[in-house]
């Protein structure tokens, strides 16, 4: 038995307000289909956030579609969860003719059969409920049979963020279930670990840059059964995406010298960004310059990679901050980590904890 494990598609994602960067994201689903059909796989799973919020656009939803008919056509099925950006109780993925996974176990199937191998899986929520949405599949009689546990979160070991919760909580639990695969998704760079007792946890990472801290190839994986105990997994990389230049403008003398790669090499930097220290009349001079090439103007903006890396430091910090004065667990802290991640969806955040405190 294999599937194929991809996450974090973002469909819908215009990033830097431009079309072609919202085609981008969409590019790669017919790739994905290709390759599920080519490699044969019992399966595809979709480990959160296919789509960047939870009201899509309608060109977002008719990739999503177009994938799952491709799907259907060949006889596999898609399994999926929602993340962090796209929570809407399995109704998009429903929509798309996909498996939400976490609406089959609410209605008494705590677990999917693809191929021989059962999935089960979470939709994102904060750690506490996590934990206890785990704990009642156990209560349920949940039991994988070394099979493929779907969820999207940040684990400790496996990502900068301190305050995530630790494989070592994690563990029993997926002990507990019979889980010999953690299907994850969350994390936009591909990651991978396996526990003292031999379980694979891994991120594919997303399918398209999100950040700029995401540069190179983007990958899916196939995962085999191995045996029938253990997996084995191999990732394959996707065409690669959109090329993404940086450049750092100081002043009028220094357009022409920084930008004369850029248009030197017009094959290799697609997607330009360009940090102006002075703006005014400069910005008309970059424009000039790049006017066939796809490029964004940041006056002020942040000026290097470095910077950038040392905002996402001061974020980590931040939460950490968070974590030991509320309590790494508790509502609070959670709460104000998911705002700071994903400040565009502040206001829904704080309806659904309102929601959430008001009901308990």
């Amino acid at each position: 038995m294999k599937f194929l494990h991809t996450a974090d598609w973002h469909l819908g994602y215009r990033q830097y307000g431009m079309a072609v960067r919202e085609a981008d994201f969409m590019r790669p689903l017919d790739e994905i289909a290709t390759v599920a059909v080519r490699e044969r796989v019992d399966a595809v799973v979709v480990a959160g956030d296919m789509f960047d919020n939870a009201r899509p656009p309608a060109s977002a939803v008719q990739a999503a579609k177009e994938f799952g008919r491709k799907m259907g056509a060949a006889g596999i099925p898609v399994l999926s969860i929602d993340g962090n950006h796209d929570l809407s109780g399995g109704k998009w993925a429903r929509l798309c003719g996909f498996v939400p996974l976490e609406q089959d176990t609410a209605e008494g199937t705590p677990m999917y059969n693809a191929g021989g191998v059962w999935f089960a899986g979470i939709d994102f929520c904060r750690t506490q409920q996590l934990l206890e949405k785990l704990k009642a599949l156990k209560e349920r009689g949940c039991d994988l049979h070394g099979g493929v546990m779907v969820l999207h979160m940040e684990i400790a070991e496996m990502t900068a963020y301190s305050t995530a919760m630790s494989l070592r909580d994690l563990e029993p639990l997926m002990e507990g279930l019979g889980a010999g695969y953690v299907a994850l998704g969350h994390i936009h760079n591909a990651v991978a670990a396996k526990s003292e007792l031999g379980r694979d946890y891994v991120y594919p990472g997303s399918t398209e840059m999100n950040d700029i801290s995401e540069l190179g190839l983007k990958y899916v994986n196939i995962v085999e059964r191995v045996d029938g105990a253990g997996w084995r997994t191999t990732p394959l990389a996707l065409f690669a995406p959109r090329k993404f230049e940086v450049v750092d403008v100081e002043t009028a003398d220094g357009i022409d010298e920084k930008l004369a790669p850029v248009l030197a090499s017009p094959d290799t930097f697609w997607l330009v960004k360009v940090n102006l220290s002075a703006p005014g009349k400069l910005i008309s001079r970059v424009e000039s310059a790049l006017k066939d090439r796809l490029y964004r103007i940041l006056p002020y903006g942040n000026r290097t990679i470095e910077e950038q890396v040392e905002r996402k430091n001061v974020v980590v910090g931040l939460k950490d901050a968070i974590g030991k004065f509320f309590g790494a667990d508790t509502d609070e802290a959670s709460l104000i980590s998911r705002i700071i991640d994903t400040p565009e969806q502040a206001k829904a955040i704080m309806d659904e904890y309102v929601n959430n405190k008001e009901t308990k």
